[in-house]
Protein backbone atom coordinates (compact mmCIF):
# COMPACT_ATOMS: atom_id res chain seq x y z
CA UNK A 1 0.00 0.00 0.00
CA UNK A 2 1.23 3.43 -0.42
CA UNK A 3 0.99 4.78 2.57
CA UNK A 4 0.08 8.31 3.15
CA UNK A 5 -1.22 8.76 0.40
CA UNK A 6 -4.93 8.95 -0.79
CA UNK A 7 -6.67 9.28 -4.14
CA UNK A 8 -10.33 10.68 -3.15
CA UNK A 9 -13.70 10.50 -5.67
CA UNK A 10 -15.58 13.67 -5.81
CA UNK A 11 -18.32 13.85 -4.62
CA UNK A 12 -18.40 10.02 -3.25
CA UNK A 13 -14.93 11.59 -1.54
CA UNK A 14 -14.75 8.68 0.78
CA UNK A 15 -14.23 6.03 -1.65
CA UNK A 16 -10.75 4.78 -1.80
CA UNK A 17 -8.62 4.03 -5.17
CA UNK A 18 -5.17 2.56 -5.22
CA UNK A 19 -3.35 -1.12 -5.32
CA UNK A 20 -0.67 -2.65 -3.19
CA UNK A 21 2.82 -2.21 -2.85
CA UNK A 22 5.58 -1.06 -0.57
CA UNK A 23 6.27 2.30 -0.18
CA UNK A 24 8.38 3.75 -3.33
CA UNK A 25 11.87 5.28 -3.77
CA UNK A 26 12.01 8.80 -4.53
CA UNK A 27 8.74 11.04 -3.97
CA UNK A 28 8.52 14.29 -3.73
CA UNK A 29 7.86 13.85 -0.35
CA UNK A 30 9.12 16.28 2.89
CA UNK A 31 10.59 15.03 5.74
CA UNK A 32 8.36 13.92 8.34
CA UNK A 33 7.67 16.75 11.22
CA UNK A 34 6.80 15.54 14.90
CA UNK A 35 3.13 15.02 15.31
CA UNK A 36 1.50 18.36 15.92
CA UNK A 37 -2.20 18.58 18.47
CA UNK A 38 -4.97 19.23 15.56
CA UNK A 39 -8.43 19.24 16.40
CA UNK A 40 -10.31 16.57 15.62
CA UNK A 41 -12.88 16.26 12.40
CA UNK A 42 -15.92 14.31 12.62
CA UNK A 43 -15.15 12.75 8.81
CA UNK A 44 -12.37 13.65 6.06
CA UNK A 45 -14.12 14.70 2.65
CA UNK A 46 -15.44 17.83 1.06
CA UNK A 47 -18.09 19.87 3.17
CA UNK A 48 -21.01 20.94 1.26
CA UNK A 49 -21.27 24.92 -0.15
CA UNK A 50 -22.78 27.38 2.22
CA UNK A 51 -25.88 28.52 1.86
CA UNK A 52 -27.11 30.79 -0.27
CA UNK A 53 -28.68 33.73 1.72
CA UNK A 54 -32.02 35.82 -0.22
CA UNK A 55 -30.87 37.40 -3.47
CA UNK A 56 -27.63 36.60 -3.48
CA UNK A 57 -26.55 39.36 -1.43
CA UNK A 58 -26.74 37.65 1.91
CA UNK A 59 -24.34 34.97 0.73
CA UNK A 60 -20.74 37.09 1.31
CA UNK A 61 -19.40 35.27 -1.76
CA UNK A 62 -22.33 36.94 -3.89
CA UNK A 63 -21.89 40.25 -2.35
CA UNK A 64 -22.91 39.98 0.91
CA UNK A 65 -21.08 41.83 3.27
CA UNK A 66 -18.99 40.49 6.63
CA UNK A 67 -18.76 42.23 9.66
CA UNK A 68 -16.83 40.15 11.88
CA UNK A 69 -12.84 40.39 12.49
CA UNK A 70 -10.41 37.52 11.27
CA UNK A 71 -8.88 36.34 14.92
CA UNK A 72 -5.10 36.59 15.12
CA UNK A 73 -3.25 33.64 13.45
CA UNK A 74 -1.67 31.03 15.82
CA UNK A 75 1.80 30.96 15.11
CA UNK A 76 1.83 27.14 15.10
CA UNK A 77 -1.01 26.61 12.74
CA UNK A 78 0.15 24.56 9.55
CA UNK A 79 0.33 25.39 6.13
CA UNK A 80 -1.23 23.03 3.22
CA UNK A 81 -0.76 23.51 -0.74
CA UNK A 82 -3.46 23.72 -2.98
CA UNK A 83 -3.34 22.56 -6.79
CA UNK A 84 -6.55 22.53 -9.56
CA UNK A 85 -5.23 19.99 -12.54
CA UNK A 86 -7.20 20.08 -16.62
CA UNK A 87 -5.43 18.23 -18.86
CA UNK A 88 -1.79 19.02 -16.92
CA UNK A 89 1.78 18.45 -18.79
CA UNK A 90 2.45 15.65 -16.28
CA UNK A 91 6.43 16.81 -16.20
CA UNK A 92 5.48 20.81 -15.59
CA UNK A 93 3.00 19.13 -12.53
CA UNK A 94 6.17 16.91 -11.38
CA UNK A 95 8.18 19.70 -11.25
CA UNK A 96 5.55 21.93 -9.66
CA UNK A 97 4.84 19.25 -6.54
CA UNK A 98 8.80 19.15 -6.35
CA UNK A 99 8.55 22.46 -5.55
CA UNK A 100 6.74 22.75 -3.03
CA UNK A 101 5.79 19.55 -1.02
CA UNK A 102 9.00 19.96 1.00
CA UNK A 103 7.54 23.74 2.22
CA UNK A 104 4.35 22.57 3.54
CA UNK A 105 2.45 19.88 5.49
CA UNK A 106 0.80 18.31 3.30
CA UNK A 107 -0.66 19.47 -0.71
CA UNK A 108 -4.29 18.42 -1.80
CA UNK A 109 -4.60 18.20 -6.01
CA UNK A 110 -8.57 18.61 -7.25
CA UNK A 111 -8.56 17.35 -10.54
CA UNK A 112 -11.46 18.85 -12.92
CA UNK A 113 -12.13 16.06 -15.07
CA UNK A 114 -8.45 15.78 -16.68
CA UNK A 115 -8.56 13.03 -19.78
CA UNK A 116 -5.72 11.77 -18.47
CA UNK A 117 -6.43 11.20 -14.95
CA UNK A 118 -4.84 8.25 -14.87
CA UNK A 119 -1.35 9.28 -15.26
CA UNK A 120 -2.07 12.01 -12.81
CA UNK A 121 -3.26 9.19 -10.66
CA UNK A 122 0.19 7.27 -10.91
CA UNK A 123 2.16 10.51 -10.18
CA UNK A 124 0.62 10.85 -7.05
CA UNK A 125 1.26 7.51 -5.95
CA UNK A 126 4.68 6.90 -6.97
CA UNK A 127 6.42 10.39 -5.94
CA UNK A 128 4.25 11.70 -3.36
CA UNK A 129 3.11 10.09 -0.14
CA UNK A 130 1.80 13.60 1.35
CA UNK A 131 -0.82 14.49 -1.45
CA UNK A 132 -4.13 13.64 -1.33
CA UNK A 133 -5.98 13.87 -5.44
CA UNK A 134 -9.75 14.42 -5.50
CA UNK A 135 -11.37 13.61 -8.41
CA UNK A 136 -14.28 15.65 -9.55
CA UNK A 137 -15.10 13.92 -12.61
CA UNK A 138 -16.12 16.75 -14.52
CA UNK A 139 -14.95 20.18 -15.31
CA UNK A 140 -17.19 22.55 -12.81
CA UNK A 141 -14.98 25.22 -13.11
CA UNK A 142 -11.95 26.85 -11.22
CA UNK A 143 -14.07 28.66 -8.43
CA UNK A 144 -15.64 24.91 -7.51
CA UNK A 145 -12.26 23.50 -7.20
CA UNK A 146 -10.41 25.91 -4.86
CA UNK A 147 -13.69 25.97 -2.71
CA UNK A 148 -13.32 22.43 -2.21
CA UNK A 149 -9.37 22.70 -1.70
CA UNK A 150 -9.56 25.14 0.92
CA UNK A 151 -12.87 23.38 2.58
CA UNK A 152 -10.90 20.37 2.69
CA UNK A 153 -7.56 21.71 4.22
CA UNK A 154 -9.59 23.94 6.66
CA UNK A 155 -11.21 20.55 7.79
CA UNK A 156 -8.07 18.73 8.30
CA UNK A 157 -7.31 21.88 10.41
CA UNK A 158 -5.03 23.82 8.27
CA UNK A 159 -4.50 27.88 9.14
CA UNK A 160 -3.59 28.67 5.61
CA UNK A 161 -3.25 26.78 1.91
CA UNK A 162 -1.02 28.18 -0.66
CA UNK A 163 -2.88 28.09 -3.97
CA UNK A 164 -0.75 27.04 -7.21
CA UNK A 165 -1.69 26.54 -10.62
CA UNK A 166 -0.34 23.24 -12.17
CA UNK A 167 2.32 24.27 -13.79
CA UNK A 168 3.89 27.23 -11.41
CA UNK A 169 7.36 26.00 -9.51
CA UNK A 170 7.31 27.65 -5.76
CA UNK A 171 10.99 29.24 -5.43
CA UNK A 172 12.81 27.82 -2.55
CA UNK A 173 12.17 28.93 0.79
CA UNK A 174 8.99 30.50 -0.93
CA UNK A 175 6.61 29.42 2.10
CA UNK A 176 8.49 30.45 4.61
CA UNK A 177 9.61 33.66 3.27
CA UNK A 178 5.58 34.75 3.19
CA UNK A 179 5.02 33.37 6.71
CA UNK A 180 5.84 36.55 8.65
CA UNK A 181 3.45 38.45 6.72
CA UNK A 182 0.35 36.67 8.26
CA UNK A 183 -0.64 38.71 10.37
CA UNK A 184 -3.91 41.41 11.31
CA UNK A 185 -6.10 41.29 9.03
CA UNK A 186 -4.23 40.19 5.93
CA UNK A 187 -6.11 37.70 4.14
CA UNK A 188 -3.26 36.83 0.91
CA UNK A 189 0.34 37.17 1.18
CA UNK A 190 1.44 36.98 -2.42
CA UNK A 191 4.96 36.66 -3.90
CA UNK A 192 6.70 37.92 -7.06
CA UNK A 193 5.82 36.83 -10.31
CA UNK A 194 8.24 35.75 -12.63
CA UNK A 195 6.84 34.95 -16.41
CA UNK A 196 8.08 32.16 -18.29
CA UNK A 197 7.33 34.07 -21.69
CA UNK A 198 8.70 37.46 -20.43
CA UNK A 199 12.73 38.19 -20.34
CA UNK A 200 12.24 41.14 -18.37
CA UNK A 201 12.92 40.64 -14.23
CA UNK A 202 9.77 41.83 -12.63
CA UNK A 203 9.89 44.75 -9.90
CA UNK A 204 11.46 43.79 -6.40
CA UNK A 205 12.17 47.45 -5.31
CA UNK A 206 10.31 46.43 -2.20
CA UNK A 207 10.10 44.36 0.62
CA UNK A 208 6.21 44.15 1.18
CA UNK A 209 3.25 46.01 0.04
CA UNK A 210 -0.23 46.40 0.09
CA UNK A 211 -2.00 45.47 -3.27
CA UNK A 212 -5.26 45.28 -4.89
CA UNK A 213 -5.15 42.22 -6.11
CA UNK A 214 -3.33 38.87 -6.26
CA UNK A 215 -3.26 36.26 -8.94
CA UNK A 216 -4.19 32.99 -8.11
CA UNK A 217 -1.33 31.01 -8.04
CA UNK A 218 1.30 31.59 -5.20
CA UNK A 219 -1.47 33.01 -2.85
CA UNK A 220 -1.27 32.17 0.56
CA UNK A 221 -4.83 32.24 1.69
CA UNK A 222 -5.78 32.62 5.11
CA UNK A 223 -8.32 30.04 5.66
CA UNK A 224 -10.85 32.05 8.25
CA UNK A 225 -10.71 34.95 6.33
CA UNK A 226 -11.79 32.39 3.22
CA UNK A 227 -15.14 31.13 5.49
CA UNK A 228 -16.13 34.70 6.83
CA UNK A 229 -16.71 35.82 2.93
CA UNK A 230 -17.81 32.80 1.65
CA UNK A 231 -15.27 31.53 -0.59
CA UNK A 232 -15.11 31.65 -4.29
CA UNK A 233 -17.34 32.97 -5.82
CA UNK A 234 -19.14 29.68 -8.37
CA UNK A 235 -20.80 31.64 -11.12
CA UNK A 236 -17.29 32.68 -12.23
CA UNK A 237 -15.88 29.92 -14.20
CA UNK A 238 -11.92 30.65 -15.04
CA UNK A 239 -11.34 34.38 -15.75
CA UNK A 240 -11.25 36.68 -12.66
CA UNK A 241 -12.23 34.21 -10.28
CA UNK A 242 -9.01 35.77 -8.32
CA UNK A 243 -9.92 39.13 -8.50
CA UNK A 244 -13.29 38.78 -7.47
CA UNK A 245 -11.90 37.13 -4.55
CA UNK A 246 -9.60 39.82 -3.86
CA UNK A 247 -12.34 42.60 -4.29
CA UNK A 248 -14.38 40.75 -1.73
CA UNK A 249 -11.98 40.45 0.90
CA UNK A 250 -11.08 44.45 0.44
CA UNK A 251 -14.75 45.16 0.51
CA UNK A 252 -14.83 43.47 4.07
CA UNK A 253 -11.65 44.81 5.66
CA UNK A 254 -8.93 42.70 4.44
CA UNK A 255 -5.96 43.38 3.07
CA UNK A 256 -3.77 41.45 0.44
CA UNK A 257 0.52 41.84 0.98
CA UNK A 258 2.59 41.48 -1.78
CA UNK A 259 6.65 40.39 -1.13
CA UNK A 260 9.68 40.62 -2.97
CA UNK A 261 10.92 37.93 -0.42
CA UNK A 262 9.30 35.08 -2.37
CA UNK A 263 9.16 34.54 -6.00
CA UNK A 264 7.23 32.10 -8.43
CA UNK A 265 7.91 30.86 -11.44
CA UNK A 266 4.74 31.05 -13.55
CA UNK A 267 3.17 31.40 -16.93
CA UNK A 268 0.74 34.17 -17.14
CA UNK A 269 -1.26 32.30 -20.41
CA UNK A 270 1.18 32.24 -24.15
CA UNK A 271 2.08 36.02 -23.75
CA UNK A 272 4.06 37.45 -26.97
CA UNK A 273 5.81 40.78 -27.56
CA UNK A 274 3.42 43.28 -29.51
CA UNK A 275 5.67 46.65 -29.10
CA UNK A 276 6.85 49.31 -26.67
CA UNK A 277 5.22 52.18 -25.54
CA UNK A 278 7.00 55.42 -23.84
CA UNK A 279 6.53 55.38 -20.05
CA UNK A 280 7.53 57.40 -16.61
CA UNK A 281 9.11 55.06 -14.25
CA UNK A 282 9.54 55.36 -10.31
CA UNK A 283 12.50 57.63 -10.77
CA UNK A 284 10.84 59.96 -13.46
CA UNK A 285 12.68 59.21 -16.49
CA UNK A 286 10.92 58.26 -19.87
CA UNK A 287 11.54 54.44 -20.90
CA UNK A 288 10.52 52.39 -23.10
CA UNK A 289 7.89 49.87 -21.87
CA UNK A 290 7.32 46.48 -23.86
CA UNK A 291 4.02 45.43 -24.01
CA UNK A 292 2.72 42.11 -24.47
CA UNK A 293 -0.63 40.07 -25.79
CA UNK A 294 -2.45 37.14 -24.10
CA UNK A 295 -3.08 35.54 -27.17
CA UNK A 296 -6.60 34.22 -25.29
CA UNK A 297 -8.59 32.32 -27.14
CA UNK A 298 -12.24 33.72 -27.96
CA UNK A 299 -14.00 31.48 -25.46
CA UNK A 300 -11.31 32.66 -23.12
CA UNK A 301 -12.50 36.57 -23.41
CA UNK A 302 -16.14 35.31 -23.55
CA UNK A 303 -15.60 33.97 -20.17
CA UNK A 304 -13.60 36.90 -18.70
CA UNK A 305 -16.66 39.05 -20.02
CA UNK A 306 -18.99 37.28 -18.29
CA UNK A 307 -17.17 37.49 -14.83
CA UNK A 308 -16.85 40.97 -15.76
CA UNK A 309 -20.28 41.34 -16.11
CA UNK A 310 -20.95 39.45 -12.66
CA UNK A 311 -18.42 41.33 -11.13
CA UNK A 312 -19.92 44.75 -12.03
CA UNK A 313 -23.57 44.43 -10.34
CA UNK A 314 -22.07 42.40 -7.93
CA UNK A 315 -20.17 45.42 -6.29
CA UNK A 316 -22.76 47.87 -7.54
CA UNK A 317 -22.44 50.87 -5.73
CA UNK A 318 -19.89 50.35 -3.17
CA UNK A 319 -16.63 51.66 -3.32
CA UNK A 320 -14.72 48.12 -4.70
CA UNK A 321 -17.25 48.64 -7.48
CA UNK A 322 -16.37 51.67 -8.64
CA UNK A 323 -12.04 50.51 -8.35
CA UNK A 324 -13.41 47.06 -10.13
CA UNK A 325 -15.04 48.95 -12.67
CA UNK A 326 -12.32 51.07 -13.62
CA UNK A 327 -9.68 47.91 -13.55
CA UNK A 328 -12.18 46.70 -15.97
CA UNK A 329 -12.58 49.33 -18.43
CA UNK A 330 -8.49 49.61 -18.43
CA UNK A 331 -8.37 45.73 -18.86
CA UNK A 332 -10.67 45.88 -21.87
CA UNK A 333 -8.48 48.95 -23.33
CA UNK A 334 -5.60 47.16 -23.07
CA UNK A 335 -6.86 44.02 -24.70
CA UNK A 336 -8.29 46.30 -27.82
CA UNK A 337 -4.96 48.14 -28.53
CA UNK A 338 -2.44 44.91 -28.34
CA UNK A 339 -4.29 41.79 -29.56
CA UNK A 340 -4.87 40.95 -32.85
CA UNK A 341 -8.62 40.53 -34.36
CA UNK A 342 -10.22 44.00 -32.68
CA UNK A 343 -13.38 42.38 -33.80
CA UNK A 344 -13.46 39.76 -32.42
CA UNK A 345 -12.55 41.16 -29.21
CA UNK A 346 -15.60 43.47 -29.15
CA UNK A 347 -17.34 40.82 -30.67
CA UNK A 348 -16.80 38.28 -27.61
CA UNK A 349 -16.51 40.89 -25.12
CA UNK A 350 -20.27 41.64 -25.85
CA UNK A 351 -21.27 37.97 -25.98
CA UNK A 352 -19.59 37.57 -22.82
CA UNK A 353 -21.61 40.45 -20.76
CA UNK A 354 -24.51 39.47 -22.09
CA UNK A 355 -24.03 35.83 -20.59
CA UNK A 356 -22.85 37.18 -17.23
CA UNK A 357 -26.43 39.20 -17.03
CA UNK A 358 -27.99 36.55 -17.87
CA UNK A 359 -26.21 34.35 -14.79
CA UNK A 360 -26.80 37.25 -12.20
CA UNK A 361 -30.62 37.30 -13.22
CA UNK A 362 -30.85 33.35 -12.54
CA UNK A 363 -29.17 33.45 -9.43
CA UNK A 364 -31.30 35.89 -8.40
CA UNK A 365 -34.08 34.08 -9.77
CA UNK A 366 -32.67 30.84 -7.96
CA UNK A 367 -32.35 32.23 -4.34
CA UNK A 368 -34.38 35.01 -4.44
Amino acid sequence: MFRGRRIWSEPRCFERLGGGGDRLPERLDRPRAPARRRRQVRQVGVRPAPAQGGRGQDHPAQGGHVSTVKPAVAPTSSVYAGVVTFNPDLKRLEENLASIVPQVEKTLLFDNGSTNFKQIATLVETRCASCDLFDGKDNRGLAYALNRLCRQAADEGAGSILLLDQDSVAGVGMVASMLPYREGNTAIVSPIIIDRNIPEEPNSEFSSKTVKRAITSGSLVDLDAFAMVGGFDERLFVDWVDFDFCANLRRNGFEIVKTSQASLLHEMGKRTYAFKIPWIDKSGRIVAKACYRTNHATSRRIDKARSWAIVMEKYRQTKVGRDERRFIALNFLRDLCLEKGKAGVVSATLSGMRDGRRAVRHSERKIG
